[in-house]
Parts: C-alpha cells; structure tokens; sequence
C-alpha cells in the first residue's frame, strides 16, 4: 500500500496547548493539505504568538508518501 507515513506527531504534541488533526486521505500529492494544527490559549493571549506557535507545531510532522 502506498498510504502516507507521518513522523515527528509525537513532538508536535508535545507542545502545550497544542493539537494536531490527520486527515487520513489515502494518497498525497504537492500542496495537498494532509492534516491541520490547532493551538489555544487564554482569550486575551497575543494572536499573532499564537499562530506561530501552530506554524511551529506544523513544522514538526513530516508526511512520507
């Protein structure tokens, strides 16, 4: 089966506050959005840390096709 592998899940949660969702899509292709991460803090937190927070998170997890 040519099912896409992931590595790096494990760090990317082990960030605080932090989440990460895979789709599950059967096959990959270039540009193709393979999984999403979400990130919280409290309501008056800075945004703009926020989502480099999620940027970092994503960065962790490499997709292998």
């Amino acid at each position: 089966s040519n099912a896409p592998r992931y590595e790096g899940i494990a760090d990317a949660l082990s960030t605080l506050c932090s989440d990460v969702r895979i789709f599950g899509k059967p096959s990959t292709r270039q540009y193709r959005r393979m999984g999403v991460a979400l990130c919280h803090d409290e309501i008056d937190c800075d945004m703009n840390a926020l989502r480099q927070t999620a940027r970092d998170v994503a960065a962790k997890i490499e997709v292998i096709s």
